[in-house]
């Protein structure tokens, strides 16, 4: 009786996932890979430039559906190689992400800065989109991305 007690305690609660109950979850790599894009030369754009970047907080992330939108800071391995691990993605459910990129951004100054092209997970390329900028997917036991 005290296991499953004393085994959610220990569990971190920013890497359970809210308000589902999977009954299980997996671990991935979701992967950006960005393509560059120059900054712009209009002072104008270059001012909306600005904009949009401070709407992404300034940085490459992604957003996930599992942990309540929470914003996660991709980490550059490479340049233009953007990555970031989860440990906690609910299996056999339908997950979603919003993905945001600064040079969507030097693309698209008067946008957000999400992406819905580049985004793997797994090394399998996710193209599903369910909304403006949001990517979903559903993963199996195995690590199967579909």
């Amino acid at each position: 009786m005290l296991v499953p007690i004393l085994a959610s305690l220990a569990t971190q609660c920013d890497e359970s996932p809210r308000g589902t109950s999977p009954s299980l979850i997996a671990s991935v790599e979701l992967r950006l890979d960005s393509v560059p894009a120059e900054e712009p030369t209009d002072e104008d754009e270059a001012r909306l430039y600005g904009f949009c970047l401070q709407r992404m907080s300034n940085a490459n992330h992604v957003r996930p559906s599992w942990r309540n939108r929470e914003e996660i800071t991709l980490v550059e391995t490479a340049p233009g190689i953007f990555v970031a691990a989860f440990n906690d993605v609910p299996v056999n459910f339908s997950n979603s992400i919003i993905v945001h990129d600064e040079n969507e951004c030097r693309r698209e100054p008067r946008g957000s800065g999400r992406v819905v092209t580049g985004v793997s997970i797994n090394g399998q390329p996710v193209t599903r989109v369910v909304g403006t900028g949001v990517l979903a997917f559903t993963i199996t036991a195995d690590g199967t991305v579909y």
